[in-house]
């Protein structure tokens, strides 16, 4: 699966689509403010990467910290933006599947495993990040009320015994 994930993401990464989107105004004026305002991208230690923009903002906005006021309507592009990007490139149901698929099955052989007597296991505990939670979700077809994930987002899985 993994194979054929990195394939599908190449592909849409390189589509009409993906390209279109890249080039909108706003987003271009974001990178570019980004770029310029933000010091770990304008010391040229670090490329620039939407992911890490969306990051800074996230971090930010949790911590409570106060987003430069040149900033401000770029953070919201950033958001925006990202969730774009993660749209398209998982748009497919079998790509979001295939993403999140690993975590799922690893969690469900958990759950089989308690079921049948074979773990010892009360309680297991899963981390991974808003692009961990962003294709669980969307393979499992739940909707959400933000374009992202809060920071320090979860999903929380329960087995229960009914019955006693």
């Amino acid at each position: 699966a993994g194979n054929a994930l990195r394939r599908a993401a190449g592909r849409v990464w390189r589509s009409e689509r993906m390209l279109a989107a890249e080039a909108r105004p706003e987003v271009l004026a974001a990178a570019d403010a980004i770029k310029a305002g933000v010091p770990l991208f304008s010391s040229g230690k670090y490329d620039f990467k939407w992911i890490a923009a969306m990051d800074l903002f996230q971090c930010a906005g949790a911590a409570g910290d106060t987003i430069p006021a040149f900033l401000t309507k770029h953070a919201e592009t950033t958001v925006m933006h990202c969730t774009d990007r993660f749209n398209i490139v998982f748009d497919d149901h079998d790509v979001r599947c295939a993403a999140a698929g690993g975590l799922l099955a690893e969690l469900l052989a958990h759950f089989k495993a308690v079921q049948g007597g074979d773990s010892p296991l009360r309680f297991a505990l899963f981390s991974g990040h808003d692009t961990t939670l962003m294709p669980v979700l969307a393979c499992l077809e739940v909707g959400f009320d933000h374009p992202w994930p809060a920071y320090a987002s979860n999903i929380a899985f329960e087995l229960r015994r009914l019955g006693g």
